[in-house]
C-alpha cells in the first residue's frame, strides 16, 4: 500500500487537498462563470486562470458553454471586477452565464452551518448498479 501511494505522488495522479471556511478566509461568496473560448484556447485558459487566488475551479466542460470558473470573492462588486480581469488576460473569453451564491450549504460532501465550517456530511454510496 505504501509503494503503491509512493507511486501515485510520484506520477501527480493523485493529489491532496485542505478546504477551510470560506467566510473565515475573507472570500464569502462563490461566483460561478460559464464562458465559452475557442477550443484552441482551453489548455492556456486553464492555465491562466487556475493561477488568480479566487479561482477555486477552471475546467473544459461540453456544451455551449465549453468552460467552467468558480472562484470565491469578498463582495458582490468583486464578481464584475473578476470578470474584467478574466477578460484582459483572455481577450477571446466570452462570459455566456454568471451566478453568485451568497450562502454555501454544502461542499465536498460536508455540510456547513452559515459560516461556512463543517457540521455534518452527506453520506456517499458509491454508484450504484442500475441492472
Amino acid at each position: 500500500m505504501r509503494r503503491r501511494l509512493q507511486r501515485l505522488l510520484e506520477t501527480r495522479s493523485v493529489h491532496f487537498r485542505c478546504d477551510f471556511a470560506q467566510s473565515g478566509a475573507g472570500w464569502p461568496l462563490t461566483a460561478t462563470y460559464r464562458i465559452d473560448l475557442p477550443a484552441h484556447q482551453l489548455n492556456v485558459a486553464a492555465r491562466t486562470l487556475s493561477l488568480m487566488p479566487e479561482v477555486r475551479l477552471c475546467s473544459a466542460v461540453s456544451g455551449t458553454a465549453n468552460f467552467l470558473v468558480i472562484a470565491w470573492v469578498r463582495t458582490t462588486e468583486d464578481v464584475t471586477g473578476f470578470e474584467a480581469h478574466m477578460c484582459e488576460q483572455l481577450p477571446d473569453l466570452s462570459v455566456l452565464d454568471r451566478t453568485v451564491a451568497l450562502v454555501t450549504a454544502k461542499r465536498m460532501g460536508r455540510l456547513l452551518d452559515p459560516h461556512g465550517r463543517a457540521v455534518g456530511h452527506v453520506p456517499w454510496d458509491g454508484p450504484r448498479n442500475t441492472l
